[in-house]
């Protein structure tokens, strides 16, 4: 069984990113944070998609659909992207 609550921590926690930190980028709270990595709590499209954006991971990655991490490119320079 696929555990989103679990891939989101992950990510989180490689990114150096704190649940308070993620919370206030998404305009959450922290417990809301932690229900969601707890899987007590299913976090709704458009906040995963924040997740997402967030953690600079594709949503299929973060749904498990696609295997490799990729990362967005969208604020990097074209010199950055091409590296």
């Amino acid at each position: 069984m696929y555990d989103l609550g679990l891939k989101i921590k992950t990510i989180r926690q490689k990114r150096g990113i704190t649940q308070k930190e993620l919370a206030l980028r998404i305009n959450k709270s922290i417990s809301t944070i932690s229900s969601y990595e707890t899987n007590a709590q299913l976090p709704p499209l458009d906040v995963i998609a924040d997740i997402a954006l967030t953690l600079n991971v594709s949503l299929d990655y973060l749904a498990g659909i696609e295997k490799t991490n990729t990362f967005s490119t969208k604020h990097l320079t074209a010199e950055e992207s091409e590296l």
